[in-house]
This record gives structure tokens, C-alpha cells and sequence, in this order.
């Protein structure tokens, strides 16, 4: 399962050296535990789960996760190890029924009832029949939705409880498959976890032809982080504009799940990638080549190999594949985009720095437009290849462009860098099959290409407007002399000026003051 097959006890420690019941040292391994329910065998359920007794169960393994083995099944083996973690692991292949248990599941493998010691465990007995000692894992289970035509996602939203892996025959899929799985261990200064969590993702997966065992493609990482550290806030990249060379903020779009008409938005770490597509050779580095005489491509790129997308920086990279004849035509049926060209519905891109995840009208596409993905079509962009009979695939997709329209807004004085618009456009050509010649390989290789541009728009007719000096007297209404009458036309004996008005009367004021002292 989730924890090694090598049975620990009593006085083995972390592994690395002596544990001596004291704090874990760089390099140790950790020691977990699989409760039971407290006074029976029964299993434990998602956790919280305050019956869940680690000390039911008395065999004690260290925590590992799966790796690809010889053959690119899961294995276990990739202890993990305090503060360093794993040693870098690629995704492998997982293959079981469609339950509870297998290893599909998230459920009872990796999550419910595993625990994990606080401290290595010493030669004092007491320290492992000690509850206190072990965490129990707190998980995080986000469910993805993908068209069960062209695997592309849809939506992404959180489950409320670690969903059981069950089959549903009437929609012909594996509920709840698991895909990936991340543990985050807190860390304290004294050498001790104090906190223990796990995130998973899991999805609904085609059921076998006529039943049988899935095979689905699973990833597993582990990271370490310091006290406190595991709730810091996610970081802009600017305030409110963007800054050059800070991450595009992405997301994925997810329903909520208190209220069907509010839309949060699940922001990737790290900010906006693209996957890594080739090697050192150029080769892509998912699915370079067909199996067999078919293609069958379900694998998906490494979390951990990826190109960031930074503001306002063009991206362009590419890779080769090889096919011959019948995997291109295996390939061309099966009108499905290769999984490095392929970009999730649910993909929404920050507009600010500073977006708000809590509200999706700062993320584009936002809600109040008519389009709900990124491309222009919600339909299958491969849909439209097809083989003829010369061994031509036309129309296959060989390249996916992010383009991204910015433009400086606010004032002009202190301009804000903001994403007005996104689109993700694809690129079709024809491939044609090589022919065999005598004694040479029928294989022909061909090329696939994303990229990620940006185009500002210049403010070019902006201009600086300096508002008029206020008017140091009031303004005042037209008729405030009303009855009197202002008119601009001559004064005439009917209708005298208001100025000759003002002008006699201001005279008579003054001949009134002086006759008095004439009279005197």
C-alpha cells in the first residue's frame, strides 16, 4: 500500500540509525501504521475517524510510495525519508479490479486508517502503544471530469469525503480511480511531524471490454515543509498588474460544493506550465514512439517537468515521434490528442496579479462570457483526422498556441499590466506513412509543437488630460434675476437692460449720501 512491505518494531527506529525515541534526523525513514476499528478488525473509515486505532494493528511499516518497476508497473520501494523526501520517481502503470482495496483506490491503500509516528519510535515499548505518538493522515480528494470520448477535462471539484472506487455499469466506468497522490509532512524544529496530509486526485475511468483488471497511470510524490508553513497564501504576481517575468496565474475552474452556482477557482502552485516535451535527444517525452502495431497513448506528463510560463515571455518548444505504418493508423483512428498538446476545459487564466480565486469574474474565461473553455470549440480539436488508403492521418493535430492579449489600464501615470483576453489555438498538418523499402524500417518520424505568445496592445492614442482650474465663483442658475429679464439683443424702450437698472440705482444711492452734507 501506501507504506513498505518491510515489517518494523519495537527498537528499529526510523530506519538510517537508531530512533532512541528522540527527533528524526536528515535521511530517516518514517514509520507508519494501519489502524483498525478500536475492538474489532473492521477497516477504518475516512478520516477524521476517532475510532481508528493504530495500535490494533501490531505490524509497523515505513512510508513508501510506488515507483515504476522493470516492467513500468507500480512498485513499492521509493522509501520516504525526513526532510529530503524520495528520490525522483517517473509515473508508473497501476493494474487491479474496480473496488475498494485494489490498487486504484485511494480509499483504503493510501488514506483511510494509515497513521504516521510523530517521532522514530525507540527501544521503549511504551512509545509505540502511545496514540499520541502517530498522526493520522488528513485528506484532500479532488474528483476530475473528463469526456469519456476525448479524456479532456471538464471540471474539477472537491469531494467532501474520500470517495469509494466502485464500478458503474450503467455509465460503463470505474468511479474514483486513483490518479495522483501528494504527502505533505509539516516539520518542526525539534525533528518531529506535526502535521500529516494527503491530496489526491482521482477520476472516472472506461470499464474493460468484457471485464477484467484496469490499467490506469498513477503518480506519487511526498514534499517536507517547516512549520507553519503548509497554510502560507499563495503568491501574486503583482499588485494589482502583473509584473514581467512573474508566473501566469492559473487555475482550474471548480464548482463548489455547498452551492451549484458559485464557481471557485483551484489555482495551480507555481502558477501557469507546460509540460516538458522533449528529452535530450528531442524526443517527446510522453509517448515517443507506437506499442506493438498500435497506438495507445494514456500516459500523462510528469507534474515535475514542466516549462513555467512567465508574463509578458514567449515560449516555443517541441519534440518527435516515431510511427510506422499501422501506429499511425492505430493513431489516426483513435482521434485522441497527444496528452503534451492537450490543455484542460476547466483552465482559467488570472486577468491580475492579485486575482481572486473566490471569484471567478477575475479569470478568464469568466463567467459572464459565452465561451466556457479556452479554445474556440468545446468539441474534440482531433476529431476531424482521418486515414485514407495512400497511409496519409489528415488533419492531426501537431500543435497546441496559448496566446495571450495584454494591455497597460489604469492611469497613465502608474500603469497596470492586466490579461484582456486568452485563447488556446491548434495547429492541424497530414502525416504520411513511409514506405518500406527493401531491408529498411518503415518507421517516420514526426513532430508535434506548443507555445505560448503575448501580445500587448499599445495605448496609442492615449493622452494625458489635465482637468480645468475649479471656478472661484459658483456657478450660478440662469434664472436667478428672474422676473428680470438678461437678453442679449440691443436694450430697447420696452425692455431696459439690467445693466442701466444696476447703473441708476447705484447712482441714486450715491446722490441720496451727498445732499446732506451740500445741505450742511
Amino acid at each position: 500500500g501506501g507504506a513498505g512491505a518491510r515489517p518494523l518494531g519495537p527498537g528499529r527506529g526510523g530506519g538510517g540509525g537508531g530512533g532512541g525515541g528522540g527527533g528524526y534526523q536528515v535521511g530517516m525513514r518514517i514509520p507508519t501504521a494501519v489502524g483498525s476499528k478500536s475492538g474489532t478488525e473492521g477497516p477504518c473509515s475516512a478520516p477524521p475517524d476517532s475510532d481508528c486505532d493504530p495500535l490494533v494493528n501490531s505490524e509497523r511499516t515505513f512510508l513508501s510510495l510506488p515507483s515504476p518497476g522493470p516492467s513500468g508497473r507500480c512498485a513499492v520501494g521509493n522509501d520516504v525519508k525526513y526532510w529530503e523526501g524520495t528520490r525522483p520517481s517517473e509515473p508508473c502503470v497501476a493494474e487491479g479490479p474496480c473496488a475498494d482495496g485494489s490498487p486504484l483506490s485511494a480509499m483504503g491503500r493510501y488514506i483511510n486508517g494509515v497513521f504516521v509516528a510523530k517521532k522514530p519510535p525507540g527501544e521503549d515499548i511504551s512509545d509505540w502503544q502511545t496514540p499520541t505518538n502517530w498522526l493520522q493522515l488528513q485528506p484532500t480528494v479532488h474528483v476530475v471530469d473528463r469526456d469519456p470520448q476525448t479524456g479532456r477535462v471538464e471540471r474539477v471539484w472537491t469531494a467532501p469525503s474520500v470517495p469509494s472506487t466502485r464500478a458503474d455499469l450503467a455509465s460503463g466506468l470505474c468511479l474514483n480511480v486513483l490518479e495522483t497522490l501528494h504527502y505533505t509532512l509539516e516539520r518542526s524544529g525539534t525533528g518531529q511531524i506535526v502535521s500529516a496530509r494527503v491530496t489526491a486526485t482521482v477520476s472516472h475511468q472506461p470499464l474493460p471490454a468484457g471485464g477484467g483488471h484496469l490499467s490506469v497511470t498513477q503518480a506519487f510524490s511526498v514534499s517536507f515543509a517547516a512549520d507553519g508553513a503548509v497554510a502560507a497564501p499563495p503568491k501574486r504576481s503583482g499588485n494589482p498588474g502583473y509584473a514581467d517575468g512573474m508566473p501566469v496565474r492559473a487555475g482550474l475552474l471548480e464548482a463548489n460544493a455547498t452551492s451549484s452556482f458559485i464557481s471557485v477557482i483551484k489555482e495551480m502552485a507555481g502558477g501557469m506550465t507546460l509540460p516538458r516535451m522533449g528529452d535530450a535527444m528531442g524526443r517527446c517525452a510522453v509517448c515517443a514512439n507506437g506499442t506493438g502495431s498500435g497506438w495507445d497513448c494514456r500516459s500523462v506528463p510528469d507534474e515535475r517537468s514542466t516549462v513555467p510560463v512567465l508574463f509578458g515571455q514567449d515560449i516555443e518548444q517541441g519534440c518527435t515521434i516515431t510511427l510506422n505504418r499501422q501506429e499511425l493508423q492505430s493513431f489516426c483512428d483513435e482521434q485522441e490528442l497527444h496528452p503534451l498538446l492537450s490543455v484542460p476545459d476547466a483552465m482559467r487564466i488570472g486577468m491580475f496579479g492579485d486575482s481572486d480565486t473566490k471569484n471567478a469574474f477575475e479569470w478568464l474565461p469568466s463567467p459572464d462570457q459565452a465561451q466556457e473553455q479556452l479554445s474556440d470549440s468545446s468539441e474534440n480539436p482531433a476529431a476531424g483526422q482521418a486515414y485514407d488508403r495512400r497511409g496519409e492521418c489528415l488533419d492531426v493535430v501537431t500543435g497546441t498556441h496559448i496566446q495571450i492579449l495584454t494591455a497597460d489600464t489604469g492611469n497613465v501615470r502608474n500603469p497596470q499590466r492586466k490579461i484582456l483576453g486568452a485563447r488556446v489555438v491548434y495547429e492541424t498538418a497530414n502525416w504520411l506513412a513511409r514506405v518500406k523499402a527493401m531491408g529498411e524500417a518503415s518507421h517516420a518520424t514526426y513532430s508535434i509543437r506548443s507555445s505560448v505568445s503575448f501580445l500587448n496592445i499599445l495605448d496609442g492614442g492615449t493622452v494625458e488630460v489635465i482637468p480645468p482650474p475649479p471656478s472661484i465663483l459658483p456657478s450660478l442658475p440662469d434664472d436667478i434675476f428672474y422676473p428680470f429679464q438678461i437678453s442679449p439683443s440691443p436694450p430697447s424702450a420696452r425692455a431696459p437692460s439690467l445693466a442701466l437698472l444696476l447703473a441708476a440705482s447705484a447712482l441714486a444711492t450715491v446722490l441720496a449720501a451727498a445732499l446732506p452734507a451740500w445741505g450742511g
